[in-house]
Formats: structure tokens, sequence, C-alpha cells
């Protein structure tokens, strides 16, 4: 699955990291090593092919897992609720996704203090989720700008704002240029 993967040929591994889990669960338990690798390993790969709401039921349990295992505050547990609420963002659940960073940050602020980088971070995904669930972004020539981008790394799926926006061919364009042209025309981007 993973030289699949390597290859660029996401169908097949998706197929075959299917194929191992289901097999791995059945063999070995929900609960075995290679069980769990197997359910990272998919759930990563619903992500990447933009499939994050397959990806969810994986990272619940995986979720659930590391909390029983190691407790809420423990670094799998921050990061496993981390890798659920961004796969929440994606899906378009932002409710879920704050709720989810919220209690990522709070339990890593407790555990880890305020000045470790996983709790920064932790707090930057927070501010990002909450300013995309206003769903605006504003200008100084006070424009009002309704965005949809998760985040710099992810695509811009609709910027609906000037006639002079750069779309490309199918209506999609770079977030990181996206983002750069309208700074450029004076826009600001709370937590984005």
């Amino acid at each position: 699955a993973a030289a699949h993967e390597s290859a660029g040929d996401m169908a097949t591994a998706i197929t075959q990291y299917e194929q191992a889990y289901s097999d791995r669960v059945r063999v070995l338990g929900q609960d075995h090593q290679q069980t769990i690798l197997s359910r990272i390993s998919l759930a990563a790969a619903y992500q990447d092919v933009g499939d994050p709401e397959r990806a969810i039921p994986l990272l619940e349990q995986m979720l659930a897992y590391s909390v029983e295992q190691s407790g809420p505050d423990s670094v799998d547990s921050l990061w496993c609720r981390h890798n659920l609420a961004r796969a929440c963002e994606l899906a378009g659940d932002l409710q879920r996704a704050i709720a989810l960073y919220t209690q990522t940050h709070a339990d890593s602020l407790r555990a880890l203090g305020p000045d470790h980088e996983y709790t920064r971070s932790f707090h930057e995904k927070l501010t990002r989720a909450r300013s995309l669930d206003s769903g605006w972004a504003s200008s100084p020539q006070g424009k009002t700008i309704p965005v949809e981008a998760t985040a710099p790394e992810d695509y811009v799926r609709c910027f609906r704002v000037h006639a002079d926006f750069p779309v490309g061919p199918a209506g999609f364009e770079p977030a990181q240029q996206a983002v750069e042209w309208m700074r450029a025309q004076g826009h600001t981007f709370h937590g984005v």
C-alpha cells in the first residue's frame, strides 16, 4: 500500500490499506499495535485524497484508545484529538473542530504549560478555526470578504469577492497565492 501511495496511486493504496486494516482487526483485534498502525495509515490516506469524512471514525477510535491507555493529557492523546479536530475542520464541521481544538488547547495548557511548542501550535489552530467559523475576513477599506479556506497550506475553495481576483481554470488557486493577492489588496486575515 505504501509503495502505491508513494507512486501516487492512491486508489490502489487505499484499497490495500482498507484490506490490511480489516484483516488486522479480524485477526489481531482492535487494540493490537499493527492494527493501530493500519488505522493511522488508512486515516492519513483518506485525508490525503480529500476525504476527511472517512478518516473521522478511525481518528475517533484512535483518540478513545489513546485516552484509555495514556490519559487525556498525554502527548499522544493531545495529538489524536488535534488530528480529529483537523479532520472535522476539513470536513466542514467547524463547531466540532472548535470544541476539539478548545479541549486540546486546555489540556495542553494544563499538561505542558503555556510556553510549550505544542500548546502554542494548538492555540494557533484554535484561533484559526474560530476565525474560519466567522467565515469572513475584513479589509482596511471596509470590504467584507467571505473566505472558505482552511489554512494557507490548503486550497482556497472560493473567494467570492472581486471580479479581478485571478481565479484559475477550475476556480481553484493555491491558498498562499490567493492570500498574498488579497493582502496586496489591503485585506487582513485573522488567525489564517
